[in-house]
């Protein structure tokens, strides 16, 4: 089945839509495929549990490794974690349950309801995961991954572990675009090496002799326009995969306030659910997003290197 990418919408014959989110994956202070690999499988054989939002929590269900492909992919499960001691309402009688006296349900630890499965694949060499948004939103996949990656059992076997939205260049060209910028505050968490050309690397490199895991760095306007210069449009580009720039300023007598992480990279699907299945879309597009990702960091650095 050929797919056609058009400005970040693949089309296909076929009645249903399918949005793809994408999450960086980075690892300190080693890291590599291999580790990634265990890390994933390590993660799914322990099912170990993390907080998604409110009641909602999720375990990854499946991991398994391809060596054609260097990626895994499987199901993560998200559903309602029910506490024993909730309380409950007896709707027939209008009055509260008393659990001392009266039949209060409950559910055995292992069984949970609301259950959602949501397909993913993650490629270890460029440490991107891909899944189905329909059930769980980017934001909401990378703070799950957090919660989890920070349990002591990952810390102790893989040290830091950190998952990063990866947001559309449109945020980025939204904030470029705001025609009197007062402020702009660029966040970044310490990158993987393989993610920078070399005009970024002393970003890593300051981190590394600093020891620090994240920097923030905030712009405020003399009353004129913030111009960024090419350095600073290097910080902002790292942070689409490691963090996020925020601004705010005017245009006219409009206040308008940006972030990137308000634009998170999102494809959008048209398949025929007769001729192919999510885990071959959510692999081809996959695919097609790394591939463009290289291309912009290269094209960055190729801009660069001809104004220095």
């Amino acid at each position: 089945m050929t797919l056609h990418l058009w400005n970040g919408e693949v089309e296909a014959m076929g009645s249903k839509a399918l949005k793809i989110g994408c999450v960086n994956i980075t690892m300190h202070p080693d890291h590599s495929a291999e580790l990634y690999k265990k890390l994933f499988t390590y993660v799914c054989s322990e099912k170990l549990r993390a907080k998604i939002h409110g009641k909602y929590h999720g375990v990854i269900n499946t991991a398994s490794y391809d060596n054609g492909s260097s990626a895994v992919s499987g199901s993560f499960y998200r559903f309602f974690d029910l506490p024993n001691n909730t309380s409950w309402v007896d709707l027939e009688l209008n009055r509260p349950m008393d659990p001392d006296t009266d039949d209060v349900p409950h559910l055995p630890e292992e069984k949970k309801p609301e259950f959602r499965a949501i397909e993913y694949v993650f490629f270890v060499h460029s440490h991107r995961l891909f899944f189905n948004c329909q059930y769980i939103t980017p934001a909401s996949m990378e703070r799950f991954l957090n919660n989890l990656f920070s349990t002591a059992c990952i810390s102790d076997r893989f040290n830091s572990v950190q998952a990063n939205i990866e947001m559309s260049v449109e945020g980025l060209e939204k904030i470029l675009g705001i025609a009197q910028k007062d402020r702009i505050k660029i966040f970044i968490q310490r990158p993987n090496p393989d993610d920078l050309t070399a005009c970024d690397a002393n970003i890593l490199e300051r981190f590394k002799n600093i020891n620090v895991k994240n920097s923030t760095s905030e712009y405020k306007s003399d009353g004129s326009d913030i111009t960024p210069d090419e350095a600073m449009k290097n910080e902002m580009n790292v942070a689409l995969s490691n963090g996020y720039v925020t601004a705010s300023g005017k245009d006219g007598e409009e206040k308008i306030e940006e972030s990137t992480r308000n634009h998170p990279l999102v494809e959008t699907v048209r398949y025929d659910s007769n001729r192919t299945t999510i885990f071959d879309l959510i692999f081809d597009v996959g695919i097609n997003t790394v591939l463009k990702i290289n291309a912009r960091m290269k094209r960055k650095s190729h801009k660069s290197n001809e104004i220095q």
